[in-house]
């Protein structure tokens, strides 16, 4: 026998059910949490992590209370053919002293040390909670590292209480803008391209099962190349080269549409929205990315490959269908703090 569970008030409008009296409007998204200490949606600091920690050379320091930097190891597990240091974090581990006095000179103290023991290029300084209170001033500290050091040290604004995860995907993608914003000329980079292929970035796919390395092979034999992969198993200098590609694919639009219009408006490049679940999803998104190429030779290409991909698993496909033909099932393809 089901048991009934009473609904709260604040949740029903973010539950929808398949049902005569289910509710009937839409469905409210990117809400700010019931306060409490568990909650079923993630802070804004949790929003920035999930974009940013898969760039594999990446330094990240969490300026606030030690408890902060416990959402770091692995974060969702993306997969790198690079770098390992991504993988963790700094914290300046900001206790009572530092919140009557100011934490800023411990989080220079920070910047100085990583600086001296790793050598990176590239750090992010992530505002905590407890920094958006007290009113560290993160962003001259991040410049005067700058000037200091000659590397991007870039500040995050995701104080946990300033929205929801949510907020936290645009404070990323912000900082991300400031990182390529500090490229150089790349005029020549794209000159010595080769003319007949065409060249993407992949926007929000993290690479947490290998799919980027897949999907960019997939890519690769019809004549299109991946400039800049944002963020699964990117680098600093790729993402420096982001601003050089022809048009930009959306594969997880709640964190990256905000970053692809930005880069609309700033690089003029243009985007569309992808989806790489399921084959059907996957044959319809390369065969848009063939069309917007513009050239007849990627589009050719892409249909052969479909074709051909397809072939290749029929069989085993046809094997399991005869196996599940009188029964349903679900698939959650969300996390552990988003499930859909």
């Amino acid at each position: 026998m089901l048991e009934i569970i009473e609904t709260l008030d604040e949740r029903k409008s973010s539950i929808c059910c398949n049902s005569k009296d289910g509710n009937k409007g839409k469905m409210k998204c990117d809400m700010d949490s019931v306060e409490g200490s568990v909650s079923q949606r993630a802070c804004v600091y949790c929003g920035a992590r999930v974009v940013l920690n898969p760039i594999t050379d990446a330094y990240h320091i969490v300026h606030g209370p030690i408890g902060c930097a416990a959402y770091t190891w692995d974060i969702r597990g993306s997969l790198s053919s690079n770098e390992e240091i991504y993988r963790n974090s700094f914290s300046t581990d900001l206790r009572e002293q530092d919140v009557i006095f100011g934490g800023a000179d411990k989080l220079t103290a920070a910047i100085d040390e990583i600086v001296e023991k790793h050598s990176p290029k590239l750090i992010f300084v992530y505002s905590t909670c407890v920094v958006g209170v007290i009113g560290d001033d993160i962003e001259a500290v991040t410049k005067n590292a700058r000037e200091k050091y000659n590397i991007q040290v870039i500040p995050v604004y995701s104080s946990g209480f300033a929205g929801n995860k949510s907020a936290g995907y645009k404070a990323a993608c912000n900082a991300l803008l400031r990182l390529m914003e500090s490229a150089p000329d790349s005029k020549k980079a794209i000159d010595i391209r080769d003319s007949n292929r065409f060249y993407i970035n992949y926007l929000g796919d993290f690479n947490l099962a290998a799919e980027i390395w897949i999907l960019t092979g997939y890519l690769k034999k019809i004549g299109i190349d991946v400039v800049a992969k944002i963020t699964g198993d990117s680098s600093y200098e790729e993402l420096l080269k982001a601003p050089t590609a022809e048009l930009n694919v959306v594969q997880c639009a709640g964190s990256m549409t905000y970053l692809a219009k930005q880069m609309q408006e700033k690089y003029n490049i243009p985007f569309i929205k992808i989806s790489f679940f399921g084959i059907e999803d996957t044959a319809y998104s390369i065969m848009d990315i063939a069309r917007a190429s513009g050239r007849e030779e990627i589009i050719q290409n892409a249909k052969a490959f479909i074709s051909e991909e397809i072939n290749k698993v029929k069989g085993h496909l046809d094997y399991y269908r005869s196996k599940k033909e009188v029964k349903k099932a679900a698939i959650n393809v969300g996390d552990e703090n988003n499930p859909i």
